[in-house]
């Protein structure tokens, strides 16, 4: 924890040793922000806003660098979390109780990233030096929040949590074993050797060979390809597609992910404890719920928003084509995305020099005035006002929108408590440990490493306008959100799929098991060997 804790400073610390961003720096703060329209471009009065410094770059590199370094920290101390302490958890409980106590800690492990959405939410909402005004909404491109400000409510959260963890004992106390008068029993298993790289090799080599650890590792994979691809992308989705802030998109997420992740995980934790159904009821079960999310993926692909008309670019290729004969003289550049809308409210200006907008009314801030270039409702051209910001149309499928993912977040989360159960019971139990290691480095291998690469190649993929600031790409400004829509969904829907199929093959092993918990009063430890013989796992049989 001690890492974690760590992982949170190095984050703060680029923040307190390189201040606010560039361009917000350069601007002339005072409590209110700027008044003066020095923010933005108009037509003849435009100043060259790069800053190729060297120091900024360099300052650019360190800043990546100590991320990189707090997230492999972060990694490093988190891991110990889900390898040891499932394990830890299991040893020490009553089968039976076992689905409940998986369902209570998936529901607060779920809680942890929708928790952070909502504090994301609140520190977004406010800018990124506390108690300044910078003079921008909130929806502007340029708005950047607080984001350091969350990592310090997370490092003293985990310093307070540390405290009671500290005190727990290496090992619970656990009564004797009674099981030496069950009919079933493992086979001879090799005795360990002083080698113990040996010996994880042996293990390591047994649970590869194991169709059904396979077809789980793969299961595992292929869901956290497409379901946590889908939630990492889905506050900018919802920013973009459903023109909400930064903020706003944080807070749906994470209430979503709360309240219906809790609802799902909880509630199956109580009727597998309650039913007890058997190994292949429950792989029945997580391929119904697979399959479930894959439809629900698929209808939420057609609850979207046009793309957002902004004049002068081509929507199919990207292109700007902003010069026209009403800004030909105006000297604008394409350096800062500045966007304002027409009168028409329909169609958004790259800014107001290209708008061909001369100032800004100082009685109202948001209007911008004489701008010859804009499109009344009628379509006739004609000097005019218009108001910063993006133009918002009337788009009534957000609702629907988080109504269907609200859904699939509950399917989903009803499978977790028997995904973990199954996971558990097919490990010998003096191998749980590396078998756990082993199959969670595989999904981090193969799912969590990947995901955040493939996604955000996939979000690059669907920009139309990208900040270029000394002839290097940045942030892009504009996502074409149709193509957005359809590769993320489609992206999503295809690694669900394959999950799907790997959930089907663990069903077809597990069709033929018996139950979770023998009804006839085996004790604990002839549990784990009933589940593993009706699983497959090699090296349990019958006693003779």
């Amino acid at each position: 924890m001690v890492t974690v804790v760590i992982s949170c400073g190095l984050c703060v610390l680029p923040h307190f040793l390189f201040g606010p961003g560039i361009h917000l720096a350069r601007q002339r703060l005072g409590p209110h922000g700027p008044t003066d329209g020095s923010w933005y471009e108009f037509c003849n009065r435009v100043t060259d806003n790069e800053d190729c410094l060297s120091n900024v770059n360099l300052e650019g590199d360190f800043t990546i660098f100590i991320m990189f370094v707090a997230n492999l920290l972060h990694g490093f101390g988190s891991a110990t979390f889900y390898v040891v302490g499932m394990s830890y958890m299991d040893d020490n409980v009553k089968k039976k109780d076992s689905p409940m106590y998986f369902g209570t800690m998936f529901a607060l492990r779920l809680f942890g990233p929708s928790a952070g959405y909502l504090l994301a939410s609140y520190c977004l909402s406010h800018f990124e030096i506390p108690f300044v005004d910078p003079g921008v909404e909130k929806t502007d491109p340029h708005w950047i929040g607080a984001w350091w400000l969350g990592y310090v409510f997370i490092g003293i959260l985990v310093v307070v949590f540390a405290v009671p963890m500290l005190m727990f004992p290496r090992k619970l106390w656990t009564p004797p074993s009674k099981g030496e008068d069950s009919q079933i029993k493992s086979s001879p298993q090799p005795l360990a050797t002083d080698d113990e790289s040996e010996e994880l090799k042996t293990v390591a080599k047994r649970l590869l060979s194991s169709p059904l650890f396979l077809c789980q590792a793969a299961t595992l994979v292929f869901t956290v390809n497409g379901l946590m691809g889908f939630l990492f992308s889905s506050p900018k989705y919802m920013e973009t597609q459903f023109r909400h802030s930064a903020a706003t998109a944080s807070l749906f997420a994470g209430s979503l992910s709360l309240a219906s992740m809790l609802l799902g995980v909880l509630f199956s934790g109580a009727i597998v404890r309650k039913l007890k159904p058997g190994a292949g009821l429950v792989s029945a079960h997580i391929l119904v719920v697979d399959i479930l999310l894959v439809a629900c993926f698929a209808a939420s692909l057609f609850l979207g928003c046009d793309t957002l008309r902004v004049s002068g670019v081509q929507e199919h290729n990207g292109e700007l084509n902003l010069m026209n004969e009403c800004n030909a003289g105006c000297g604008c550049t394409t350096n800062v995305f500045q966007p304002v809308c027409g009168p028409d409210d329909r169609t958004t200006y790259f800014s107001p020099c290209f708008a061909g907008c001369q100032g800004l009314n100082t009685s109202d801030a948001k209007e911008m005035l004489g701008c010859k270039c804009l499109q009344e409702p009628d379509g006739s051209a004609l000097t005019s006002s218009a108001s910063k910001g993006y133009c918002f149309d009337d788009c009534a499928m957000f609702v629907p929108f988080v109504a269907v993912l609200a859904l699939a977040k509950v399917v989903f989360a009803t499978s977790r408590a028997g995904t973990a159960l199954i996971g558990l019971r097919c490990f010998h139990q003096r191998n749980k440990t590396v078998a756990l290691a082993v199959y969670l480095t595989l999904g981090s291998i193969f799912g969590f490493i990947p995901y955040p690469l493939i996604y955000g190649a996939l979000m690059d993929s669907s920009c139309l306008v990208w900040d270029v600031n000394c002839g290097a790409r940045g942030n892009c400004w504009l996502y074409d959100s149709q193509r957005f829509r359809y590769l993320l969904h489609g992206l999503s829907m295809g690694f669900l799929s394959l999950g799907a199929l790997f959930s089907c093959a663990v069903y077809l092993f597990g069709k033929s098991s018996g139950e979770l918990e023998d009804d006839h009063g085996a004790e604990d430890d002839d549990e784990d060997v009933v589940f593993m013989r009706n699983m497959g796992h090699p090296g349990i049989t019958h006693s003779t």
